[in-house]
């Protein structure tokens, strides 16, 4: 989830590189949602969360405080 999540934030502020960068770990990250099928039809046994854990959301939070007035980069 925080990959998607962190992803998608560089989808909409990161440069050039970073955008196609993002889109590629969003894509990658997709198969997260085969893997909820696999669950909710019992194919699988797991437990999937449903929302970033404390510690992810703090995370993606601090990304956010830090960028505010300042050029967003994974690469800079």
């Amino acid at each position: 989830m925080f990959e998607i999540e962190s992803n998608k934030l560089a989808q909409d502020e990161g440069n050039a590189p970073e955008k196609k960068f993002a889109s590629q770990m969003v894509a990658d990250h997709k198969t997260s949602a085969e893997l909820q099928g696999l669950v909710s039809r019992g194919k699988v046994k797991a437990e999937l969360p449903t929302a970033l854990d404390s510690s992810h959301r703090s995370k993606l939070e601090a990304q956010g405080r830090e960028r505010q007035g300042l050029q967003f980069g994974f690469f800079a």
